[in-house]
């Protein structure tokens, strides 16, 4: 279906049970589980989350986990604390499953407790999956252990609410993967969602960033419109086994309101 057939059905169902992921399968492949499970546990012990619930199947706790590793090296590189509360919106959320461990992160560390006001934000959020479920229902799923947390199915840009914190997770910013998606050609606009983004962070907040590596010539492009607001460029971090795809981290200023 298309995206405009899709937001016209707003498809979804209620997931009703989902299993914990059997650690065995989530440490499968890797050389030193024993090693492993101490970095993960490093990681996430201290965010008080369930792995085994983390989220609904091994690969989504997999790429959670990255998420969480590579939003707690962004947080390292702030210039001052995160302030309480903290608002911060993720654009372009998908199915959310990473939602626990990022608020968990966000609301426990560098100088938590605080109160996190989080909001999730997809434009295509009634993509269904081959379970049936849409991208709707799992992130509800995934965000109920979340009181604060809302998804918003909608356009990035159309949301105006003021943030301490914006993440950009892997935004398509090829043409031909837009379209690949489904998408309209006319909501394909990566650098106007990013200037988007920065002003929703505003003069004292901050971007973060996750890109795939192949994507490094737009973030090259961004980085040259956008030099004195770059505070962090680097490999993104994996938690258990490196990423099929490598990514990059960047961690940008905000931009004051024009």
């Amino acid at each position: 279906m298309t995206w405009s057939i899709r937001e016209t059905l707003a498809y979804r169902r209620p997931i009703r049970q989902v299993a914990p992921v059997d650690l065995r399968s989530l440490l499968k492949g890797v050389e030193d589980p024993e090693s492993a499970r101490l970095r993960v546990d490093t990681l996430i012990a201290p965010l008080g989350v369930d792995l085994a619930t983390l989220s609904a199947e091994a690969s989504w706790v997999l790429d959670a986990l990255d998420i969480v590793a590579a939003t707690d090296l962004a947080l390292q590189h702030l210039p001052g604390p995160l302030p309480d509360p903290l608002r911060v919106a993720d654009i372009g959320a998908k199915t959310w499953h990473y939602v626990r461990g990022l608020e968990a992160l966000l609301r426990k560390g560098y100088g938590g407790p605080r109160e996190v006001l989080l909001t999730g934000l997809e434009i295509d959020a009634f993509r269904v999956y081959r379970d049936f479920h849409s991208r709707w229902d799992w992130a509800t799923w995934h965000r109920a252990p979340c009181p604060s947390a809302r998804y918003l199915a909608m356009d990035a840009l159309h949301f105006n609410e003021p943030q301490d914190l914006v993440f950009l997770l892997l935004p398509i910013m090829n043409v031909d993967e837009h379209l690949d998606w489904g998408l309209p050609l006319e909501r394909y606009q990566p650098e106007v969602l990013f200037t988007h983004a920065r002003r929703l962070a505003g003069r004292d907040g901050h971007v973060v960033m996750l890109n795939f590596a192949y994507e490094e010539p737009a973030l090259d492009i961004l980085a040259e419109a956008h030099a004195a607001a770059l505070l962090l460029r680097v490999p993104a971090p994996s938690a258990l086994v490196p990423a099929h795809l490598p990514r990059v981290l960047t961690l940008w200023r905000g931009l004051a309101q024009s």
